[in-house]
């Protein structure tokens, strides 16, 4: 993480919860009851556990659902999205925006660093594999394997 922090930056995000629906008609009685009071979405989201989940945390923007492309605000609860595969809704109820690209601490790099990590042993592990057991081929074999599978 500290050899590569630099890349570990969020670009324009925001604080927000993210509700996901399985019906579409009580994801709008949800949202319509958490438009009455925002503040609070764990008590109500409690309330209907068996249609309604619900992720918080610090989304970049692009991550955030919303049906229409208003500009995002503190207190905004966007436009459920409707996935038509399997008549599932999502929304979000943003919290707080962050306008700015900042630094993740490590904690919220954690992910992205465990996949870069693994990412580069793979390209270590396969290229000693290369030097190890290079790759050579038998071209007369070859050549006999195409013309067998001609028709």
């Amino acid at each position: 993480y500290k050899q590569h922090a630099a890349q570990y930056t969020w670009k324009n995000s925001a604080d927000a919860v993210i509700f996901y629906g399985n019906d579409p008609a009580a994801t709008q009685a949800f949202r319509s009851a958490l438009s009455k009071n925002p503040a609070q979405w764990r008590s109500l989201t409690t309330d209907m556990s068996e249609k309604i989940a619900a992720d918080s945390g610090r989304f970049e923007l692009e991550q955030i659902p919303s049906a229409t492309k208003i500009a995002l605000h503190q207190g905004l609860i966007t436009s459920p999205v409707l996935n038509k595969t399997d008549n599932t809704a999502s929304f979000a109820y943003i919290i707080q925006l962050h306008p700015k690209p900042e630094a993740r601490n490590f904690n919220e790099a954690r992910g992205l660093v465990i996949n870069d990590y693994q990412n580069d042993l793979e390209k270590t592990w396969m290229e000693n594999l290369r030097k190890k057991y290079p790759v050579r081929i038998n071209k007369e074999v070859l050549d006999d394997l195409v013309r067998s599978s001609k028709p």
